[in-house]
């Protein structure tokens, strides 16, 4: 990954985590640890926007207008082009020609690399795409992704946000994104399709 390669250590605290198929396009409760926890995400000063819902992050097959989080004009476009790129990794929309799913996967690492502001809105664009989604083959595709983004970074200002998330999908309710995202290797068990 040239300059964007990073050392990974030896697995230290090495668990399987499972994914629940059976759960995926479920209509799931979000269990945030607390309604103070919740509120930094949805409200009047939350980081999704006063107008924000926990409803609007489920899966639609409508290409993406607007930025989840940022606000800043130069990121805004950023954004949304990373919420493409999210789309065609994982089958939801096509990949351009000239391109394949290894390249949307730079291209999202790259854009999180140059604009630090996007670190989070990717990791809602994937919440976002996830959340009962109804094709198994791309709902797996954004698990990988998400899996792999994590190794590299650290969600900022919704780490428990990603972290309630991926625990409404795991089978024992266990994971921590600190741990995956402080670069210790996770075998996560997705029965990956042939």
């Amino acid at each position: 990954m040239g300059s964007y390669e990073r050392n990974i250590s030896e697995p230290q605290h090495f668990k399987r985590v499972t994914i629940n198929l059976s759960s995926l396009n479920m209509p799931l409760v979000w269990k945030f640890p607390s309604e103070e926890e919740k509120s930094k995400y949805f409200g009047k000063k939350g980081i999704f926007g006063k107008s924000a819902t926990l409803d609007m992050f489920v899966y639609s097959p409508m290409e993406p207008k607007r930025p989840l989080i940022v606000s800043k004009q130069r990121s805004a476009k950023e954004a949304v082009l990373i919420a493409n790129h999210v789309g065609a990794f994982m089958g939801d929309m096509p990949c351009p020609e000239d391109s394949s799913i290894v390249d949307e996967c730079w291209q999202i690492l790259k854009k999180m690399s140059d604009y630090n502001e996007l670190i989070d809105e990717t990791f809602a664009q994937i919440a976002l795409q996830l959340n009962r989604h109804f094709i198994l083959r791309n709902c797996i595709m954004g698990w990988k992704l998400m899996l792999i983004l994590l190794c590299y970074y650290k969600p900022v200002s919704i780490e428990s946000f990603v972290d309630t998330l991926c625990r409404m999908y795991t089978q024992d309710g266990d994971f921590d994104v600190s741990l995956l995202a402080s670069n210790t290797f996770f075998d996560v068990e997705l029965y990956f399709l042939k």
